[in-house]
This record gives C-alpha cells, sequence and structure tokens, in this order.
C-alpha cells in the first residue's frame, strides 16, 4: 500500500473526508507528474461516480455541485496515485421543518415567560402613564418658562419610568433561570436534517477496527459505523482494483435513509463483476 493511500484509509477510518486537493497539497518528498492515462482515468472514475449519485427521494434535497476539473490533475506526490471523490449533501425537509417547529415552540415560552402577570403589567404600565404626564407638565412649565418647576417634575416623571422599568426587570430576573434551562436545552432537541456522503475511490484500504459497529445495509457489501458514528459503505472494487467507498456524515435515521439510496444506486454498476 504507498503512502498516500495509507493516509487516505487512516482518513478513512477517523471519520475524515479530504478532496484530492488537499492531498496533494503537501508532498515532503516532491511531487511527480502524472501521465495521461492517469488524468483520463480519474475524469472517467470522477464523472461515474457523479451520475451515480442517486437523487434525493420525496421531501429531500440534494446537492451535488458539478466536478470542479475539467481534466485531471497534472501532478501528484511522488509514490501516490490519484484519488478520485466526490461531496454530495442531502437534506431532509421533514427535519428543517422539525426544527422550525421545535424553534416557533421554544420562542413561544420565552416569550411567555419574559410577558408580565396582569396585575404586574397594569401596576407598570401605570406608572409609566404616570411618567408621561409628568413630563407633558414638566413641558408646559418649561414653555411658561418656569424651570425650576420644569425641572422638578421632569425628576418625578424619570422616577416612575425607573420604577415601571424596575417591576420588568424584577420580572425578568425571577424568570431568567428558566429561561437558561429551555436555551441550554434546546440544541438537544433539534435533529440534523443534513447528510454529508462523500464518495471516494482509492486502493484497497485495512479493515475496520474493533470500535466499527457493523450494520446490515441491503445490497451493500460491507457498513459500518465509525467511532465518529460515520456510516462507511464499502462497494467492492472496481475493474482496476480500487475501493469504492461511500462515508455518510449525519443524524444516525437520516444518514440510514441515504445509506438505502447509495445501496440501490448506480454506484454499484462501478464495482466488478
Amino acid at each position: 500500500m504507498n503512502k498516500l493511500v495509507s493516509y487516505f484509509a487512516a482518513a478513512i477510518f477517523a471519520g475524515i473526508v479530504f478532496t484530492p486537493s488537499a492531498l496533494y497539497a503537501d508532498c515532503p518528498e516532491g511531487s511527480r507528474p502524472t501521465t495521461a492515462a492517469e488524468q483520463q482515468n480519474f475524469m472517467s472514475t470522477m464523472n461515474a461516480i457523479k451520475a451515480a449519485v442517486p437523487p434525493a427521494p420525496a421531501g429531500w434535497q440534494v446537492k451535488a455541485p458539478n466536478i470542479p476539473y475539467t481534466s485531471g490533475p497534472t501532478s501528484v506526490c511522488k509514490g501516490s496515485k490519484l484519488v478520485a471523490g466526490y461531496d454530495a449533501t442531502y437534506t431532509s425537509e421533514e427535519a428543517v421543518k422539525l426544527n422550525q417547529e421545535r424553534q416557533k415552540q421554544l420562542d413561544a415560552q420565552i416569550r411567555a415567560l419574559q410577558q408580565l402577570p396582569p396585575d404586574k403589567q397594569k401596576e407598570a404600565d401605570d406608572l409609566y402613564h404616570e411618567g408621561s404626564q409628568l413630563g407633558y407638565k414638566a413641558i408646559a412649565e418649561l414653555k411658561n418658562k418656569n424651570a425650576d418647576e420644569a425641572a422638578r417634575l421632569r425628576e418625578e416623571a424619570n422616577k416612575k419610568y425607573a420604577q415601571s422599568k424596575a417591576i420588568k426587570q424584577a420580572h425578568l430576573q425571577e424568570v431568567s433561570p428558566k429561561m437558561t434551562e429551555i436555551i441550554n436545552a434546546e440544541p438537544a432537541g433539534y435533529g440534523n436534517p443534513e447528510v454529508q456522503a462523500h464518495i471516494v475511490v482509492l486502493d484497497p484500504v485495512n479493515s475496520p477496527n474493533s470500535k466499527a459497529e457493523a450494520v446490515q445495509i441491503p445490497g451493500v457489501q460491507s457498513a459500518f459505523f465509525d467511532r465518529n458514528k460515520t456510516l462507511m459503505l464499502s462497494f467492492g472494487r472496481d475493474a482496476s482494483g480500487a475501493a469504492i467507498w461511500v462515508q455518510l456524515q449525519g443524524s444516525r435515521e437520516e444518514v440510514t435513509t441515504v445509506a438505502n439510496l447509495f445501496a440501490n444506486s448506480n454506484l454499484r454498476a462501478l464495482a466488478a463483476k
């Protein structure tokens, strides 16, 4: 197994996604030019991978960007091979909707807590109204050139405003622990609506370690969740002997849905018969 493939294998089972540009960015031993055959095979594999990305089912959306290459890379690290990899993102509209509904519920709970009880609201409103009336009187006295009385009335008005504000602040301080509890519990109630899919074709890699959780996905040669809860799907090898992998990251339920899409996709056609 060459150095690049060994490095990539470790990255896969650690649940890390790398693009070809990232893999070739640092070549301690220098780089080498790629052959025309390598470049052609790279592009044909990239196009085959993208074409095999399954469409989104009902209630989902998929973002499958264009391949960022018009031709294969012209160089690669010494002792390494070109690795074809492609990313797509699936989004569950239902999960998005559930998150939005939960957010509305939490916002409503926060607003309800912030709302003063009727008796306290009336007391605060009355004090504010009294402050406003005193303010109007202060303006009138100022027009009558009675500066001292105007200043006294403004001071009284400000006291009323402060008393009204103090009632609201006291209430917020009282309900603050409950609001904090709601806010802190907020992330736990949300589902991740996105599933990141990374498809890669590379030389055979080592088997998963003992910490992996094997799962059954009909139509997939082997599947397991790694220690980072990333679902790895193995579709076997292509005609050149390279391993075909799909790496799925997201919430387990949504990941399983997308895994079943790939299990029934044209990706299986890339595997050697």
